[in-house]
């Protein structure tokens, strides 16, 4: 059996405030290195570039900080949730579900250029749940 790779996509349109799910998901970061203040724009997804920190595993869990970095010139803000999701293929077709979002605060952060945001992303490993009928 051939296997395709899989990717992780954020869509970077709102901040990473908490999300979590049991398979995948985000989780408040006090990482955020943005300011917790708006006076600017929303920032647009062109000018976030988003990435994956080092991650840290517990008891069949991985957590990667996922940061939101302004790329812009200018300062801009974001608020909510990101939306990530498992894709793979040539036409970057989306695996399972996207991560749910787990409730709580989600301040919005203000992000001068060059600065980051980050929230915490679990992806528990799959081969810890039995295998569902389909």
């Amino acid at each position: 059996m051939r296997r395709s790779p899989m990717y992780l996509a954020v869509a970077a349109t709102v901040a990473p405030a908490g999300c979590s799910s049991s398979k995948t998901g985000t989780t408040p970061s006090t990482a955020t290195t943005g300011t917790p203040t708006a006076t600017a724009s929303p920032c647009a997804t062109p000018q976030l570039a988003a990435s994956l920190g080092q991650p840290n595993g517990a008891m069949g869990t991985v957590y990667y900080p996922l940061n939101l970095r302004n790329t812009n010139t200018s300062t801009c803000t974001i608020q909510g949730y990101a939306a990530v999701s498992f894709v793979t293929g040539a036409d970057n077709h989306q695996v399972g579900q996207a991560a749910s979002q787990d409730p709580g605060a989600t301040p919005t952060v203000t992000l001068s250029p060059g600065q980051t945001a980050s929230a915490t992303l679990g992806i528990v490993d799959a081969g810890n749940f039995p295998p569902t009928a389909t």
